[in-house]
């Protein structure tokens, strides 16, 4: 059961979640059901990548973007993700003594990585896999590559994370996306439990 009178809550935010609980039908046992959907999932692939090791994470080469079958472009939806850097040894960094997130933003290396042609290809590319569900003109513009100047990263396996200070989160305004209803309608498909 969903506790709507927690002392844990700012009271702006209870008001929030009442809201949001009062514009979706069945809402508590649509969540709950979509949790547990959730949560099965997630133990078949984490199946899957156990089994898989190394060979989970799909790779394809910047000339084979033109020529991926529909199951390999599927995986890539499912499972893909693209590295862009290398490690650098000099940079700030941390955990000290063993370097997983570095410092980088902004570098010229970095920018020119952002801008080369295989890069705004494959970033078009990879866009390209999802849609505007409305169908309408909306102003979103897939074609056209934007870059998010995150740090750069290797965790490695076996990491110490207890030591390890960037441990697993959400950027960005977590609180704030449930705050304004516009934004929020973003999420109703979660919300709704689907």
């Amino acid at each position: 059961m969903i506790d709507y009178n927690s002392t844990n809550y700012p009271a702006h935010l209870l008001d929030i979640k009442r809201e949001i609980a009062a514009s979706y039908p069945d809402f508590e046992a649509q969540i709950t059901k979509a949790w547990k959907e959730i949560i099965d999932e997630l133990a078949v692939v984490t199946t899957q990548i156990h089994e898989g090791a190394q060979e989970y994470i799909p790779q394809v080469q910047f000339d084979e973007l033109d020529m991926l079958s529909a199951e390999q472009v599927e995986i890539i939806k499912r499972r893909g993700c693209v590295e862009f850097a290398r490690v650098n040894p000099d940079v700030d960094g941390f955990p000290a003594g063993d370097k997983q997130s570095f410092e980088l933003y902004w570098t010229k290396p970095q920018v020119e990585a952002r801008a080369h042609p295989n890069l705004l290809k494959a970033t078009i590319w990879l866009n390209n896999l999802y849609h505007d569900k409305s169908g309408s003109a909306s102003g979103v513009d897939l074609s056209i590559s934007l870059s998010y100047a995150d740090r750069f990263r290797i965790r490695r396996a076996g990491s110490d994370w207890s030591t390890f200070s960037l441990a697993s989160h959400v950027d960005g305004g977590t609180i704030e996306r449930w705050q304004d209803p516009a934004f929020r309608k973003c999420f109703d498909d979660n919300l709704s439990g689907n």
